[in-house]
């Protein structure tokens, strides 16, 4: 009984989550596009002149570009600096790639340590990709990338307590939630939809 309550909550959260999902890239789609206007320069070119270009505007259709964020799964307590996860780890992680499945994901991030990369080793798999290492250095360069190598793409991110939150933060726009989270705290996902940093659209879920 405990499994069959197990997976229809699973399977409501599937369901839950692609809903909003949809509901996130719609709101992201509406979000004017952007345009750049080019004039000519002043005094460099006299106006009715023949070589005086009609002013050009460039439109950016912008794609929503959506980025899902995580924390690594429950760590095994082997005394370790680079811990693997504990078989209730695994089995997040799992729930994970599950919760996820009906995503078509582009890229896959994960800092270089065991707790973060086999968080996401089974979505890797499922997607056919490979994971691409970050260094926690890399944060405040990353949520920048997002909006301009990765535009339009689907995005999963595996970090830490002290790091999710800040990009998490900067990829909505304001300090929603504490620079760290609980110490006992791996349930959350934190999906963002948008096309301009720090004006994502937030859906925030536990799993």
């Amino acid at each position: 009984m405990k499994k069959v309550s197990k997976s229809l909550f699973i399977v409501s959260l599937i369901v839950l989550l692609n809903i909003e999902f949809s509901i996130a890239q719609e709101k992201a789609k509406e979000t004017p596009p952007t345009k750049i206007v080019l004039l000519p320069q002043e005094g460099k070119i006299e106006s009715g002149s023949k070589e005086s270009p009609v002013p050009i505007v460039i439109k950016k259709e912008s794609q929503p570009t959506t980025v899902i964020l995580i924390r690594h799964a429950e760590k095994l307590d082997d005394r370790s600096q680079d811990p693997p996860l504990s078989d209730e780890g695994i089995e997040r992680a799992q729930r994970l790639a599950l919760l996820l499945s009906n995503l078509t994901i582009d890229h896959i991030f994960s800092t270089p340590f065991k707790r973060t990369s086999q968080t996401v080793e089974e979505l890797a798999r499922m997607n056919d990709l490979e994971i691409e290492n970050y260094e926690p250095k890399d944060l405040r360069q990353l949520p920048f990338d997002f909006y301009d190598k990765y535009a339009g793409k689907t995005i999963v991110m595996s970090g830490h307590s002290n790091t999710t939150p800040f990009v998490v933060n900067s990829l909505i726009g304001e300090r929603k939630f504490p620079p760290q989270l609980d110490e006992d705290d791996y349930n959350d996902i934190f999906i963002i939809t948008g096309t301009e940093l720090g004006k994502g659209n937030l859906i925030h879920i536990n799993y």
